[in-house]
């Protein structure tokens, strides 16, 4: 089935379920870039010979097109039927083309959670933390997707065997760990974002990036203003954080939160896209990175294997070198 069929078949069998119906809906570019939009009434049923390059160029944006709600299953859904119809302009895959790329998509990004919209009050909202996580402030955020845990060596590694990421291992590689679905570690900010994601978004044809620090507590809390999602306490059946295990650990170790998000608590230290500011004084109130102060270093956030349970509150913030790479840090990302 080619990626016109398979999209068409998706939005047809949505007509019967959502007809009459008021559901929240994408606007979906070219790109495969998902943002949400206003909530509409209304179905269409695309014709089998309308062609899906003119509905992709005009974002599906008019209030008679549109997808189901935004849903962790959509995102990965989405993510693949874009893998196979990320082509030149004005080629056609053929079927075995489309299914070699989506197999490529999902290898190298696995599952995507959906991210809903929304406000959270920001910063140490528990009084147990540090003067960095002051002032508290309400930050409104737009919906995406993000990936359900860190980036694994499998992952991460094509991009070495590739020639364009860097062999880190004269920075310690993975520390005799292993790799398979470990945490990639190692890796500086700007290995991320001026090596692997240039070469992910080549390979999938998406447009994929670093969270913006706000982005990426909204989605650990998960809707909860507890020091951890799950609650006040911890332990070492919670999370891989204060040495208990001497290491990292494989990715989906622990329980996901709330909105199937894995090890935003411990593991390594996560990669945001922000420069450092000791306060939030001044920060972005809308969700997106806050690229002023001190941009040589940038914000990492979730605590790791090594930090002990302070450090990985869902509030705590830490400010590393953009071109550092330790055992202690790794990332994962988002795609709008």
């Amino acid at each position: 089935m080619s990626a016109k069929d398979v999209l068409i078949t998706l939005l047809g069998s949505l007509v019967t379920l959502t007809s009459h119906a008021q559901i929240n809906t994408l606007e979906l570019g070219r790109s495969g870039i998902l943002s949400p939009t206003n909530s509409f009434t209304g179905t269409r049923l695309l014709s089998e010979n309308h062609s899906l390059d003119d509905e992709l160029n005009k974002g599906l944006d008019q209030s008679d097109q549109h997808l189901q709600t935004l849903t962790p299953s959509n995102c990965h859904q989405l993510s693949s039927v874009y893998g196979q119809s990320s082509q030149s302009a004005g080629t056609t895959a053929t079927n075995a083309e489309g299914s070699q790329q989506s197999t490529i998509t999902t290898r190298l990004i696995g599952h995507l959670v959906a991210i809903p919209s929304g406000n959270f009050s920001r910063g140490d909202i528990n009084g147990a933390g540090y003067k960095d996580e002051l002032p508290i402030h309400e930050v409104e955020i737009t919906a995406f997707c993000m990936q359900s845990h860190e980036v694994t060596w499998s992952q991460y590694q094509p991009c070495i065997d590739a020639g364009i990421c860097p062999d880190n291992s004269a920075s310690g590689g993975d520390n005799g760990w292993g790799k398979a679905n470990l945490p990639v570690i190692n890796v500086s900010w700007m290995d991320i974002t001026e090596k692997y994601i240039p070469w992910l978004n080549n390979q999938t044809g998406k447009t994929f990036r670093l969270p913006s620090e706000a982005e990426w507590e909204y989605a650990a809390r998960a809707g909860s203003s507890t020091k951890y999602s799950w609650g006040n306490g911890v332990d070492s059946s919670k999370a891989n954080y204060d040495r208990h295990n001497s290491k990292t650990m494989p990715v989906k170790s622990y329980a996901a939160n709330d909105w199937g998000l894995y090890d935003m608590h411990g593991n390594v230290w996560e990669w945001t896209q922000d420069c450092w500011n000791d306060n939030y004084t001044g920060a972005p109130k809308d969700g997106t990175a806050w690229i002023e102060g001190d941009c040589n270093r940038r914000v990492k956030r979730g605590g790791s294997w090594e930090a002990g349970a302070i450090l990985m509150r869902s509030a705590v913030r830490f400010g590393g070198l953009l071109n550092k790479r330790n055992r202690n840090n790794g990332f994962r990302l988002v795609h709008d």
